[in-house]
């Protein structure tokens, strides 16, 4: 015979303390922590004043959430405290799931980070929320990466982030995106970004055949499958010739100094991302990027139809590609 386990009970009656009215159910509290002892307590309890059946007259939310003891249920879109929680609209976890004032998906934590609404109600908006990973510093950042693409990986790209607070010319600020062989461990190509870049606007480099492209730099087949790297070097100094700058025999290092060839002037590694189509890791690969993992597009074993996109500072994951949008 099976063994009985006692899951959780609720002992009431029509005394004590417990709302015992006819024709209407008894409800706890939806502000509260549902556990085996906060449902033992009478004071956690309340009549329900939603009426589901007006035929009947009969009162309580069957299939739905509760609702609040503490007052009302909490309106998510007025801009007032309904319940008496302290907590208005999104900021209240009761909201979780509902449209708030401005139209925005209330979230408990805040997990829509490229939305433009502050979901949670914490007065930080995507990015700048820690739910979201926040973290991020005034720089460029290289933030998604697809190097392996269907056929003769025509839709290969790098896209680069501007979280630096400001518009970027590049005529005056000039960086440079290396690719980096990770057998050779040398520069195989180098671009230069050129235009401008609004803050938190991104800016793809690849072939013509990627959407939203901005910078034409290849044809097909060059973004290297991995075990390689990207890393994006600032030289205002620099020539705008990013071969002569840039070559082969440039000397890399886990040093974030780095020399152009071409007119030695001094160049800072800004980011990197060391990356691979299910190769082994390569310690020299992520020291010269300035990265302690190398991340595999191919993870999901769909390296030809998912990218590396960034998560935060430090992490990177693996989805459908997004060019051009952050």
């Amino acid at each position: 015979e099976g063994s009985e386990i006692f899951i959780d009970m609720v002992a009431y009656d029509s005394g004590s303390g417990w709302p015992v009215v006819s024709g209407a159910s008894m409800q706890l509290s939806a502000h509260l922590t549902p556990d085996f002892t906060v449902n033992d307590v009478a004071a956690n309890w309340c009549e329900s004043t939603t009426e589901y059946d007006a035929v009947n007259g009969l009162f309580g939310t069957p299939g739905q959430p509760n609702l609040s003891c503490a007052g009302t249920f909490e309106v998510c879109d007025n801009g007032s405290d309904d319940d008496g929680d302290g907590l208005i609209d999104c900021a209240d976890p009761d909201c979780s799931g509902q449209t708030g004032t401005l139209g925005e998906l209330c979230e408990s934590p805040e997990v829509s980070c490229a939305d433009g609404y502050d979901n949670d109600g914490d007065g930080l908006v995507d990015d700048l929320d820690p739910d979201c990973g926040a973290g991020f510093g005034a720089q460029l950042y290289i933030w998604e990466v697809d190097s392996d693409t269907l056929g003769t990986d025509v839709d290969e790209f790098v896209e680069v982030w501007n979280n630096t607070g400001t518009t970027v010319d590049f005529s005056t600020e000039k960086y440079f995106l290396l690719l980096i062989n990770g057998s050779t461990l040398a520069v195989y190509e180098a671009v230069q970004l050129t235009g401008t870049l609004a803050q938190d606007e991104v800016l793809v480099v690849g072939s013509s055949t990627v959407p939203n492209v901005d910078i034409v730099a290849w044809t097909s087949n060059l973004l290297q499958n991995g075990a390689d790297g990207v890393i994006l070097v600032r030289c205002d100094d620099c020539d705008d010739n990013a071969s002569a700058e840039w070559p082969s025999t440039t000397v890399l290092s886990a040093s974030a100094s780095l020399t152009s060839a071409l007119t030695s002037s001094d160049a800072t590694r800004i980011d990197g991302i060391a990356y691979d189509t299910s190769d082994a890791d390569i310690a020299d690969l992520m020291s010269y990027c300035g990265v302690t993992t190398q991340w595999n597009e191919n993870q999901n074993g769909s390296g030809d139809t998912e990218s590396n996109y960034r998560v935060d500072p430090v992490t990177w994951a693996v989805g459908a590609p997004t060019p051009g949008v952050k």
